[in-house]
């Protein structure tokens, strides 16, 4: 049996896709935990929302590693959604702090 390229690329894009779930729980976990006074009306729902628009931003600038979607999650939570867009986050960089050996991991 071989495997052609074609098909290790597909396999390879669906194997994130399949681990989101897990993932997005974590990162919910660690909204509540980190965030508590500003996220406590906030439902699962709404924390979800969150964290795929987060992603959703982070890989629009080219941000692939998780950890570096869990800095930028967290940095949305702290001063807005659209910090980036503003414009008003002094010297931080997304090329640069977001990809500087983030030690966020999800819990076990």
């Amino acid at each position: 049996m071989k495997i052609r390229q074609e098909q290790l690329d597909a396999m390879q894009r669906a194997m994130p896709a399949q681990r989101m779930p897990e993932l997005e729980r974590a990162l919910i976990e660690h909204l509540r935990i980190h965030f508590p006074a500003a996220l406590h009306r906030e439902d699962d729902a709404s924390l979800l929302r969150r964290i795929r628009q987060g992603v959703a931003v982070a890989r629009s600038h080219g941000l692939e590693r998780r950890a570096s979607w869990a800095l930028l999650i967290d940095l949305m939570v702290v001063l807005g959604a659209d910090f980036l867009e503003r414009g008003d986050c002094g010297a931080l960089s997304t090329t640069s702090a977001m990809t500087c050996g983030s030690t966020w991991r999800p819990r076990a």
